[in-house]
């Protein structure tokens, strides 16, 4: 019985899965095109990301790799996921998203300017980066300017929420972490001071993993 490992990729514009063969070394791939609406509200700054449907789409493409590759679940021997950089899904304690955006979304164009202004070197000499409305720390301080009331309780990159509905264990890489403007680069780990300095509760952000971890069982 031959073994499969499959790969899903939530992109900017398409899910994709691709599965690998390991005895015949062939090669499965399916993509099906998605476009992420324009914000209400935002002056067509900000986009959101439909979660339902994209987790419907990345079911679809998985199955029709598996009835493409002749495969069948149990011969699944492992599944890793990735997505677009500069994603952001915020959680509430239910599990349901408090804000969804995608790497164009850049409604936190003036919270990100505030940041630059007032501690842009402090930013980039810790983070690597300059304030930029793209970035996590961006987006949570506009978050809590237009929504004081949210509880947020995970903050999570599309990938990590893609592992986090997969198997429940929320986690986060330096790939992604490295792109929120509050991981400590020399460190590798969350920049706890900045992070203090914004407001934000420590708990919301996922411990980091190196890529590669089991997080849990198909």
């Amino acid at each position: 019985m031959n073994k499969f490992l499959l790969g899903l990729d939530a992109g900017g514009g398409s899910a994709r899965c691709l599965l690998i063969d390991l005895d015949s070394k062939t090669i499965t791939t399916t993509c099906c095109p998605w476009r992420h609406p324009i914000a209400p509200d935002t002056g067509g700054w900000g986009f959101d990301l439909d979660l339902d449907a994209m987790w419907q789409l990345l079911g679809e493409v998985t199955r029709q790799a598996v009835q493409q590759a002749g495969a069948s679940a149990d011969q699944i021997m492992g599944l890793a996921v990735t997505s677009m950089r500069h994603s952001l899904v915020a959680l509430d304690k239910n599990g349901h998203p408090l804000l969804a955006v995608p790497n164009q979304d850049a409604r936190a164009a003036d919270a990100s300017m505030e940041l630059a202004a007032e501690r842009g070197p402090e930013f980039y000499q810790r983070t690597g980066h300059w304030p930029n409305p793209i970035l996590a720390a961006s987006r949570l301080k506009w978050l809590a300017a237009h929504a004081p009331d949210s509880k947020i309780a995970l903050v999570l990159s599309l990938s990590e929420w893609l592992a986090y509905q997969l198997c429940g264990q929320a986690v986060t890489d330096a790939s992604h972490a490295g792109e929120t403007m509050l991981f400590d680069l020399a460190t590798r780990d969350w920049a706890w001071d900045l992070i203090n300095s914004l407001g934000l509760p420590r708990a919301i952000f996922p411990p980091p993993a190196r890529p590669g971890t089991r997080l849990g069982a198909l």
